[in-house]
């Protein structure tokens, strides 16, 4: 803030000294190398930062939208499917019912067939020899009245009982008919439910195809950001480098976990055997990388240590770059939602951050292992709040203060009953439970 008074001051003497020169607008049109600017471009550079971080929430917003709608159709489609296979198996047995009818009622056509030419041979039987009209002749052919109707009789009762079969035969096949018509009535409407059916799955086949295609696209579009990201990251760095200013780097909105997936294996204030325990163990395979959870300065980055075991002192050089037993350390100082936190890591397998570097939120600061006193690999994570601030208050007021290496916040029992925030009523410095700020 006092670099912004005295800026403007010295730009109002310019205008009204009489006879000077009036700064450029673009201060780098004047001189690249300036400070000021340096402070433009990284001011410039901050904003492209802050603009490619909100394009990428978006993208992964996006992603995720068309990753739940593809996935929605794809279940959508799926349960057709049953619905699909229920009906072409009833169809299926639909058609089986149908030609077994057909069957049926070709037989009993056969068997009116034999029915009606038995009929005519019984008559040609009876005549004997068969004319135009062959039941007139076998009438009219009678000898005397007596004949005829014994003759006449003799018809009737063939033809009667030929007439029953016929007649009973008849109402089969019309029954058979009945039936199959039904039954193909029943399939062509099952046919139709199912084409309706095949076609709305076609459609959700093509929707969830159509978002796969856009998760592939933002997938894409998130890498390339990501990548301007980085190199945009790398230039802001570049930049600060030279102005020795982190006043510019941007406050960051939110802690981002720095060892996604890992386990924590043990919590703050105890070990699981309830033994004290001011951090909090995240467990996770040896050599997974270590990201910064903010933009943020390393204050301390301390090598020298191999696989450790319990009570291996190894750990920091005696001039407070680190503390015995810690193994390979990292501390960082970040302003977080315009609060200044320090944040502690150790047992690491290897520090990479250098000392006094600015790192951004997602930079790779090392790597988890197993120095120090330790088990096992894991990051052991200790959270500090020191007080209010943006990042020029953490540059003009925090930076400047002669803090310990546990940040004035004591150790052991002491640091439990007196520096814990909740105890002092959350005025830093005091020690928070990093898995209420990076995840459980």
């Amino acid at each position: 803030m006092k670099k912004i008074i005295v800026t403007l001051l010295t730009i109002c003497l310019v205008v009204l000294v009489p006879g000077t020169r009036v700064l450029a607008d673009d201060p780098c049109e004047e001189d690249e190398n300036s400070q000021e600017c340096r402070i433009q471009k990284a001011k410039e550079s901050s904003e492209k930062i802050t603009e490619l971080n909100e394009e990428i929430a978006a993208a992964k917003k996006d992603l995720k939208a068309a990753q739940e709608l593809a996935e929605q159709y794809h279940a959508e489609a799926e349960a057709l499917q049953g619905d699909i296979d229920t009906l072409s198996a009833r169809i299926e047995e639909l058609v089986l019912n149908i030609e077994e009818l057909t069957a049926r009622i070709a037989e009993n056509e056969v068997k009116v067939e034999e029915l009606n030419n038995r009929v005519l041979n019984r008559m040609e039987e009876s005549q004997g020899t068969m004319h135009f009209n062959p039941f007139i002749d076998f009438i009219l052919g009678s000898k005397g009245f007596a004949d005829m109707l014994r003759r006449t009789y003799g018809v009737e009762a063939i033809m009667s009982k030929d007439a029953d079969d016929r007649e009973t035969l008849i109402e089969i096949i019309n029954q058979l008919n009945s039936d199959k018509e039904e039954l193909e009535n029943s399939k062509a409407e099952l046919d139709a439910s199912k084409e309706e059916l095949v076609n709305k799955q076609a459609e959700y086949l093509v929707m969830m195809e159509y978002y796969r295609e856009i998760e592939l696209e933002t997938e894409a579009l998130i890498e390339d950001y990501m990548n301007q990201l980085e190199s945009e990251k790398r230039s802001y760095k570049d930049i600060l480098s030279y102005i020795d200013d982190i006043s510019s780097l941007p406050s960051t909105e939110g802690f981002l976990s720095p060892i996604p997936g890992a386990k924590i294996s043990a919590g703050a204030w105890f070990y699981p055997d309830g033994g004290l325990h001011l951090g909090v163990d995240y467990a996770v395979k040896i050599g997974t990388a270590i990201k910064a959870p903010s933009n943020g300065v390393i204050l301390v980055s301390y090598n020298g240590c191999g696989y450790g075991y319990l009570g291996c002192t190894c750990g920091g050089d005696g001039n407070g770059n680190g503390v015995s037993y810690g193994g390979n350390q990292i501390y960082m100082m970040t302003s977080v939602n315009n609060k200044v936190y320090a944040i502690t890591f150790s047992h690491l397998q290897q520090a990479v951050a250098e000392r006094y570097s600015v790192v951004m939120a997602g930079d790779i600061i090392g790597y988890v292992g197993s120095s120090g006193s330790s088990t096992g690999p894991h990051s052991h994570i200790e959270l500090y709040y020191l007080g209010e601030g943006d990042m020029e208050d953490m540059q003009n007021i925090y930076l400047q203060k002669n803090y310990s290496l546990s940040f004035n916040c004591g150790w052991g029992e002491y640091a439990y009953n007196n520096s814990r925030c909740e105890v002092t009523g959350g005025v830093g410095p005091c020690r928070l439970k990093a898995s209420d700020y990076f995840g459980k």
